[in-house]
């Protein structure tokens, strides 16, 4: 399994950093310190829209001021932020998935004026989550093969594995993703995926390579993702739809708190692609 750290370094270890021009598009302070560990010629980091306090912590993870390295607050949907062929490395790390967050949309036209940013021959590094396509499941796949046993003999007890908890967690999370797309509401869309290698490639990108990592993530359902999912409640706007919601979170909250955290792995989608 991987860290963090051990994603960053498989992203850039076959890649020179040294005396090049670098933009860290959206990334946070452990990718920033990895590049300046590189020595590139100058390091630009671009935070998301009015975010000061993550441009604070990478501004301090870099030693402050310093004359090869510059962190700034901008939107990347922003057309000409940056001169053309400005950089030899562009690193967009977790920024695909969370564009929705700020420019609901934007991904194709961030990912070209990306693009525009690279020099010729100039490398575009892609890490985000890869999306869990396990389909939900019908009610009793809930249930592992010992709490069907359990329930057939009349134990009504289930067994808090983590092959349940995980598809109890699923359940929840995907219900709530199925609502608010419905509802056009942004920023629940897991990217990327097999799309946005086709995204590079259509907007003329070549050499794409994708590959996985895996890493290993805690899950707190109760006091992260349980609570994050009932502050959405209010923007789902069919009352019926909240209503339902909150009586699924009601009724398994108990079940939850019994059964967290626990880890799940999770795989980290690394493209690299070059700008001929």
């Amino acid at each position: 399994m991987f860290t963090n750290e051990d994603i960053i370094e498989t992203a850039l270890e076959s890649t020179n950093l040294k005396n090049k021009n670098v933009l860290v598009a959206g990334g946070g302070r452990l990718i920033s310190r990895a590049v300046i560990d590189r020595n590139p010629k100058k390091l630009t980091c671009v935070c998301e829209p009015d975010n000061n306090s993550k441009a604070e912590r990478i501004f301090n993870e870099l030693g402050g001021e310093r004359n090869d390295a510059e962190v700034i607050t901008a939107s990347l949907s922003q057309p000409g932020l940056f001169n053309e062929a400005t950089f030899d490395i562009v690193i967009a790390d977790f920024l695909i998935g969370k564009i929705d967050n700020y420019a609901p949309g934007k991904h194709m036209d961030i990912l070209q004026f990306l693009k525009e940013y690279l020099a010729h021959d100039g490398e575009l590094i892609l890490i985000d989550i890869e999306p869990d396509l396990i389909p939900l499941y019908p009610n009793d796949s809930l249930l592992t093969s010992d709490n069907h046993e359990n329930l057939s003999s009349g134990n009504s007890k289930m067994v808090l594995d983590d092959i349940t908890r995980y598809r109890l967690y699923r359940r929840i999370r995907m219900l709530v993703v199925d609502l608010a797309l419905n509802h056009g509401i942004p920023g629940f869309r897991e990217i990327p995926g097999e799309w946005v290698e086709k995204w590079l490639i259509g907007i003329g990108f070549d050499d794409v390579e994708p590959q996985l990592a895996t890493r290993t993530v805690s899950i707190d359902i109760v006091d992260e993702h349980e609570k994050k999912i009932r502050s959405l409640i209010e923007l789902i706007t069919d009352s019926k739809s909240q209503k339902y919601i909150e009586a699924l979170l009601d009724r398994s909250e108990g079940i939850l708190r019994e059964v967290c955290p626990f880890d799940y792995e999770q795989d980290i989608y690394i493209i690299t692609a070059k700008k001929g």
